[in-house]
């Protein structure tokens, strides 16, 4: 996902609380727990990271993430690359720029 509120650095637990506030807003403590949904990796210095969850839910947790934005000082928050294994996540979040931004990769559980 990415920030158009690029004048902050987000901490790991300023965003993870906003995501897990939306998914409780959206579906209750039965959906947050249904989606498996998880922070796998926050890179701060490139401000992203890698989102976790069930294939079955990646449409959810999709809309916590653009929730979540206004949750953080309106800040516009959305899902850049979605794949099935955290291995190529991982190397996805690897070839983003360091800038201040807010990348999330999901990845699908099958």
């Amino acid at each position: 996902m990415e920030s158009k509120n690029g004048d902050k650095i987000w901490k790991r637990r300023e965003i993870e609380e906003p995501l897990i506030n939306s998914l409780l807003v959206l579906r209750g403590i039965v959906g947050l727990v249904e989606t498996n949904f998880k922070l796998v990796k926050y890179d701060e210095q490139r401000s992203a990271g890698i989102i976790s969850c069930f294939h079955k839910h990646v449409d959810l947790v999709r809309s916590a993430i653009l929730m979540a934005g206004y949750r953080l000082d309106n800040t516009v928050m959305y899902t850049v690359k979605t794949t099935g294994t955290l291995k190529k996540a991982i190397k996805i979040l690897e070839s983003m720029p360091k800038i201040i931004s807010h990348n999330f990769v999901d990845t699908r559980k099958e």
